[in-house]
């Protein structure tokens, strides 16, 4: 009978959830004067499962009050992956013939890990490909051109003078579908800087080296008294998670969250990372409104409910809470 807790801590949660306040306007993030137009800009992941880098990117926004870099987030978080399965984000495009991105992470760890070095700035790093709407086959193309850089060096045994000069390795810098995507301003002597480094690294520690590169002038601290923090719903009243999430944003504070798919998307399985940033009583029904990484438009979310209250120009969507209390597993906050 060890399913019957359960189904009563089930039961439980789903009537609790109907017992709130009169669902007030919280939109402090949205309308505050420097990072209003933050909240309000669509971020989109493209086909890459680096979704827990954006709403981890959201915390440490609130936190430095500037746009953090969501790329950044995953490439830090890479660094110190241990583990080996398909959910972490690693390069592993040796031979060439076998690039492959696997992917996935952990919203809270991807804060934890840069608490120390410090946040990017997106001005610094873009999380999006800056000349094509296709992130994904952009950082493929960026991979590769790596590879094929490091393996000209190699080859001709290029110094760093005749590196600058090399024809051929310009056009690969300079190329608006690769490199220039995510690493704008790219100079050849910093690229053959971090090449020759890692000349027997992965690609993954090339693509890290880079970004540290680029993040090194913008980097802001975290403040050391800020803590993030995760709030596992298991054991915990309905009442008690919204209690929280009311309290964080009404104090300005964005709120991570993980879920199933089928919140948004009920035609595809896995898992995905959001951010909460306002509440509002909408048609009658409480309604937190959940910043996405889909890019514009309405079109990727079939389920109706959410489709009818899509913020398109902004890339959002309002759920409402009983929606929110059945799929909702964890909170992610820094306070």
């Amino acid at each position: 009978m060890w399913f019957l807790p359960i189904f009563i801590l089930f039961s439980f949660n789903v009537f609790s959830v109907t017992v709130d306040d009169n669902c007030a306007t919280i939109d402090h993030l949205r309308t505050d004067s420097k990072m209003g137009r933050f909240w309000k800009t669509p971020r989109n992941q493209d086909g890459m499962g680096w979704c827990y880098a954006f709403p981890a990117a959201d915390l440490v926004s609130e936190v430095i009050n500037a746009p953090a870099s969501a790329a950044y987030m995953s490439y830090k978080y890479n660094e110190t992956a241990k583990w080996d399965f398909s959910w972490i984000w690693r390069y592993t495009g040796v031979p060439e013939s076998a690039l492959e991105i696997e992917e996935g992470g952990f919203t809270r760890d991807a804060v934890k890990n840069i608490q120390n070095a410090g946040a990017c700035l997106e001005s610094a790093l873009p999380s999006e490909s800056q000349h094509t709407i296709y992130a994904h086959s952009a950082l493929k193309q960026a991979m590769q051109d790596l590879i094929e850089l490091r393996k000209i060096i190699e080859n001709k045994k290029l110094k760093r003078r005749e590196f600058i000069d090399c024809v051929e390795c310009r056009k690969k810098i300079q190329s608006q579908a690769g490199l220039q995507n995510f690493f704008p301003n790219l100079k050849a002597e910093e690229l053959y800087d971090v090449i020759q480094a890692n000349s027997a690294s992965s690609i993954n520690s090339m693509i890290h080296s880079l970004s540290e590169k680029f993040c090194m002038a913008s980097r802001k601290p975290f403040p050391s008294h800020r803590k993030v923090q995760i709030h596992r719903r298991g054991l915990n009243s309905d009442d008690t998670t919204f209690a929280l999430i009311d309290r964080l944003l009404k104090q300005k504070k964005p709120v991570a969250f993980s879920t199933p798919l089928a919140l948004i998307d009920n035609t595809r399985p896995g898992q995905h990372a959001m951010t909460i940033i306002a509440r509002q009583k909408r048609g009658g029904q409480c309604k937190y409104l959940v910043r996405n990484s889909w890019g514009r438009g309405c079109s990727y979310y079939p389920v109706k409910e959410v489709f009818d209250d899509c913020v398109a120009d902004q890339g959002a969507v309002w759920v409402t809470k009983e929606r929110l209390n059945l799929f909702m597993e964890d909170v992610t906050y820094v306070d």
